[in-house]
């Protein structure tokens, strides 16, 4: 009966000890989950305007400094503009336009 009981306790702890700590695969210990829209910035804008909207690659505008209405940043994203192509991937799915119109706002000072 002993032994049962002390195995059992081992399965306990053991249990206990490895649940605790999981993390999904975006976070870790020292960083914080992606808010939505971010990701998709990262891929499809940052690589001309930078992850902090300021860089001007090739001409792309400060994000950081914009003043334009939701509905002039989806007329964007959707048709393009000077050298910025259209995003079509972005501009078929509503959410995904919220999401990274929100995101874009959110870059401002």
């Amino acid at each position: 009966m002993v032994l049962k009981y002390f195995a059992f306790s081992c399965f306990s702890l053991l249990l206990t000890a490895c649940s605790s700590g999981n993390l999904s695969e975006n976070e870790s210990k020292n960083s914080t989950p992606k808010v939505a829209g971010e990701e998709l910035f990262e891929l499809n804008c940052a690589i001309c305007h930078g992850l902090d909207g300021k860089a001007n690659v090739s001409g792309a505008k400060d994000l950081s400094v914009s003043n334009l209405p939701d509905s002039e940043i989806m007329k964007i994203i959707k048709n393009g503009k000077n050298g910025m192509p259209p995003i079509p991937e972005i501009a078929a799915s509503k959410q995904k336009m919220q999401d990274i119109v929100e995101y874009i706002k959110g870059l401002r000072k």
